[in-house]
C-alpha cells in the first residue's frame, strides 16, 4: 500500500490518503483487537510522515459507505509533535507502541481498549466510560456475539502544513480537526458522535445508519498539485 498525500471530500467524502474498507473496520469494531490491515496502514502511514518535514500528523474518520458515499460518524487526530515533546508519545516507534498506537491502542485512555471496555465490561482501575458505552450502543445491535448494525469504514488522512481544512484556509491537525467535526456535525447531527473534539453523551437509541448523499468540501494543495 502507498500512502498518498490527499485532500478532504467529506461531510463526508474522502478521496485520497487511505480508505480500510469493510472487512478491515469490521475486524477493527467487531472484536477487541486490531485488524491487520488497519495496524499495516496506520504503521505506513506514520513512518512515510516521519520522512517528510511537512508531514505534522493525522486526521481518522469512523464512519459506514466507501468512497464517494462514505459518511463520518467519529472524527479524531494524531499529531506528530507531543504536548512536550518533539514526538507525541501517541506515535512514538509505533510497530512496537501497541498500548497507544496513534490514539487506537490497547491501554485505557485509548480507543480499542475503551471501546472494548464498554463492550465486554473487564474489570480495571475504572469502569467503562459513558462516553464509549453510547458510541457501542450506537454501532452495534448486540455485544455478544458483537453485532455491527451497518458495515463500518476507517478514513486516515495525512496531513501536512500545506494542507487545507473545508474553509480552504490552511491550518494545523487540531483545527483541521475542529473545522471538519463542525461541519459534519451540522450536516450529521443526528449521527456524529463528537463535539468539539468529544464523544457526544447522546440518550441510546438506534441511529440510521443509512450513508445520505455526500458533499465535496475543499482540496488541498497538494492534491491538485498547486
Amino acid at each position: 500500500m502507498t500512502v498518498q498525500p490527499g485532500f478532504i471530500v467529506i461531510a463526508a467524502v474522502l478521496a485520497a490518503g487511505v480508505i480500510l474498507g469493510h472487512r478491515a473496520a469490521e475486524r477493527l469494531f467487531g472484536t477487541d483487537d486490531r485488524a491487520p490491515s488497519f495496524d499495516a496502514a496506520m504503521i505506513e502511514l506514520i513512518e512515510v510522515g516521519f520522512e517528510d518535514d511537512t508531514w505534522t500528523g493525522l486526521l481518522y474518520l469512523v464512519g459506514v459507505g466507501e468512497a464517494q458515499a462514505f459518511n463520518p460518524l467519529y472524527i479524531g487526530k494524531t499529531e506528530r509533535r507531543g504536548t512536550s515533546h518533539e514526538v507525541s508519545h501517541n506515535i512514538v516507534n509505533i510497530r512496537r507502541n501497541l498500548d497507544k498506537f496513534a490514539r487506537w491502542g490497547y491501554g485505557l485512555d485509548y480507543h480499542i481498549e475503551d471501546f472494548s471496555h464498554a463492550m465486554f465490561g473487564f474489570t480495571a482501575y475504572r469502569g467503562p466510560t459513558r462516553e464509549y458505552a453510547r458510541w457501542a450502543k450506537t454501532l452495534f445491535t448486540t455485544f455478544d456475539p458483537p453485532t455491527l448494525r451497518a458495515p463500518v469504514t476507517m478514513v486516515l488522512l495525512p496531513w501536512h502544513q500545506d494542507s487545507r481544512g473545508p474553509s480552504g484556509l490552511l491550518g494545523s491537525v487540531a483545527s483541521a480537526e475542529k473545522e471538519v467535526i463542525a461541519l459534519a456535525g451540522a450536516l450529521y447531527s443526528d449521527r456524529l458522535l463528537n463535539v468539539d473534539g468529544r464523544l457526544l453523551l447522546v440518550p441510546p437509541r438506534r441511529v440510521n445508519l443509512s450513508p445520505p448523499q455526500p458533499v465535496r468540501l475543499q482540496e488541498s494543495r497538494r492534491a491538485n498539485g498547486t
